[in-house]
């Protein structure tokens, strides 16, 4: 009804922060008042789906890692129209059972994109500064595959799927190498492509894949960019010595700059020089890495890795580190703590 528009702030909230769109101006406020709108949504399907995805507090960690992904797993794999129905939905029942399978979904991608990343890195990643690949993958997930090897190797990529004919794929970038460019150079092997920047999607015959290849790699050299990784690194925002400066009460001045997201990242504090008390890994699989690290006047602090780099764990109690972080409240029992989640750690 007219004058009941901001209750569809919650759908154009999950909308901006999925498609990583900058947290700022006119997106900052839509994103800022969708997470009220949200936190009191009416929508049966959305309520199941933040109960299944274990979503205690709304902010873009949780729309970005908890919600999005498993609205956009039934496009992915299957249709789009089983999120569209749940977000619909006015029966709670139906709203269950289309949880559970978008649920179901959202696993099934993360073991798919699993299996490609280590399926390309098991062929081995050339010296190449574009790394191009292809594979009898879902076509869902080549964007996600692709995202993840920037993340991984810090290089440029572009993941593509095996049709009978034709290789269709996206490719994901950084810094200073333009996609949409990029494509406009190589259009002569191409059957069609488009994007903006930082991703892409792209099409082309199978027999040109070697071609592309070489010329999406040559016109990256011409370009004759320089240290291009800087633009991934993470930087501190703030240098801490003492512990205890980084209280209940600091986090509560931190979450009046909320949402955080693209164009307004998550503060970044750099743990100065502390002492590992403990250190282990945890988890079913054992990749994670939980550590209290404490300071000269004995203040401690928890942090923890989720799927941390093995070196990592060569870490020992006694050791002196300066650790990268970005600060979290946890809420365990009743009781609350500043915690982090480790974005990089030197060793002092």
């Amino acid at each position: 009804p007219e004058g009941q528009e901001k209750w569809l702030l919650d759908l154009a909230m999950i909308g901006t922060i999925c498609d990583a769109m900058k947290v700022t101006g006119d997106n900052r406020i839509i994103c800022r008042f969708g997470m009220i709108v949200l936190a009191k949504t009416k929508r049966v399907g959305l309520i199941q789906l933040m109960k299944v995805a274990g979503t205690r507090k709304i902010d873009t960690d949780a729309v970005g890692f908890q919600i999005g992904p498993r609205l956009n797993a039934a496009g992915r794999l299957e249709s789009a129209k089983l999120a569209l129905d749940l977000l619909l939905t006015k029966s709670e029942v139906e709203a269950m059972a289309l949880v559970e399978k978008l649920n179901e979904l959202n696993s099934e991608r993360k073991k798919k994109q699993g299996e490609a990343v280590l399926e390309i890195e098991k062929r081995g990643i050339s010296d190449e500064p574009v790394l191009v690949a292809s594979g009898a993958w879902h076509e869902g997930i080549v964007g996600i595959v692709a995202g993840r090897l920037v993340e991984i190797y810090q290089k440029p990529a572009f993941v593509l799927s095996e049709g009978e004919e034709f290789l269709k794929g996206s490719g994901r970038s950084f810094g200073e190498f333009n996609l949409a460019k990029a494509l406009s150079e190589c259009k002569e092997y191409l059957v069609s492509g488009g994007g903006h920047a930082e991703a892409c999607g792209l099409k082309l015959a199978k027999d040109k894949l070697a071609d592309f290849s070489q010329a999406v790699n040559d016109y990256y050299r011409s370009l004759g960019l320089k240290n291009q990784k800087r633009f991934l690194e993470e930087h501190e925002d703030l240098k801490v010595g003492k512990l205890d400066s980084i209280s209940l009460e600091f986090m509560g001045d931190l979450e009046l700059l909320q949402p955080f997201g693209e164009g307004n990242p998550e503060p970044k504090i750099l743990l100065d020089k502390v002492k590992v008390k403990f250190a282990d890994r945890i988890g079913a699989d054992g990749k994670h890495l939980k550590l209290t690290v404490a300071d000269e006047s004995g203040g401690q602090m928890r942090l923890v890795a989720f799927r941390a780099p093995e070196e990592w764990f060569e870490i020992s109690p006694n050791e002196k580190i300066s650790v990268l972080i970005s600060p979290f409240v946890n809420e365990w029992n009743g009781v609350s703590s500043v915690e982090g989640r480790i974005i990089k750690i030197s060793r002092a």
